[in-house]
């Protein structure tokens, strides 16, 4: 699919973004590759595929265990009060 420069233009200002003519050159091929490769995402068929086939497990992480941590927060942060970390006013 070709990508037309005020396509480009127009995702550029969009990411309040400035563009000389070269990288608008540059961009533009990209984009246009980009496009390219969901044509070719398009084209693969899903009619076999399950939405509960998974090619990995759906959580190699641990479960979650809720335990007391604030001593352990508190213990390494420069400054707190009670049970609360203070940190510098933010302008």
């Amino acid at each position: 699919m070709m990508v037309s420069k005020e396509e480009v233009k127009h995702l550029a200002w969009l990411a309040r973004i400035e563009l000389d003519d070269k990288e608008l050159e540059v961009y533009t091929k990209q984009v246009e590759q980009i496009i390219s490769y969901f044509d070719t995402l398009d084209k693969i068929s899903l009619e076999d595929i399950h939405i509960s086939q998974r090619s990995v497990p759906y959580s190699k992480f641990r479960d979650d265990v809720p335990k007391e941590s604030t001593d352990n927060v508190l213990s390494v942060v420069k400054n707190s009060k009670e049970k609360f970390v203070k940190a510098p006013k933010m302008a």
